[in-house]
């Protein structure tokens, strides 16, 4: 099921409380970040991945023993929710920012969080996209083409990049499992008894 209001209203204040001008992720670029660390093709321990979270200098500067707590906890929790639903449901409900009611999610955060989380393994994970098939290559080439669009670096034309954002928030839960089924078929071999026939679905 979606993840409840209050699960991201909580979350969402957590990382609000944090030293903005150290420019730690927010909430949408850390859901990204855990879903990359989840799907990376080896274990990347939270005492390597946790340090990037709080921003530029990798140091959260929590005023007081209680307040990590609460934090750590907190961020931990929600890693272990993203895990639950891979095994469990074999899909991922990734918190996109949202503009307002009726209007698209955006996307480019959680992208850029999934980015770099794959850039702490990238000998790992090139090694992956060498051996794995055409169909698993041409989604992380789209996932690449997605991040150039945020980072400025994309050479599609205006109509394309357009198209693209139309539809990335759809496409992107599927993708994801794909990749994950076959990267890490430890953490996503549970299916739902009543998943869509999505190519997300397809075994690898």
């Amino acid at each position: 099921m979606p993840h409840s209001k209050y699960h991201i209203d909580y979350l969402n204040s957590v990382f609000q409380a944090l030293p903005q001008g150290n420019l730690p992720m927010t909430l949408s670029e850390y859901d990204g970040f855990v879903t990359g660390i989840l799907v990376c093709p080896v274990d990347v321990a939270p005492s390597e991945w946790l340090p990037h979270v709080w921003g530029a200098t990798q140091d959260a500067h929590f005023p007081d023993q209680h307040t990590a707590e609460v934090t750590i906890d907190a961020v931990l929790a929600h890693f272990d929710v993203v895990a639950a639903d891979m095994a469990r449901l074999a899909q991922i409900q990734p918190v996109f920012e949202a503009l307002g009611t009726g209007k698209p999610c955006v996307w480019e955060p959680w992208i850029d969080g999934f980015m770099r989380a794959t850039a702490l393994r990238p000998v790992a994970w090139q090694a992956f996209f060498e051996q794995a098939d055409e169909a698993v290559q041409s989604i992380m080439a789209f996932l690449q083409a997605l991040h150039d669009i945020y980072t400025g670096k994309s050479r599609l034309s205006c109509s394309e990049i357009d198209a693209i954002d139309s539809s990335a928030c759809e496409i992107i839960p599927s993708c994801i499992m794909r990749i994950a089924r076959c990267s890490r078929p430890d953490r996503s071999q549970a299916q739902a008894a009543n998943a869509p026939n999505k190519p997300g679905n397809l075994v690898c």
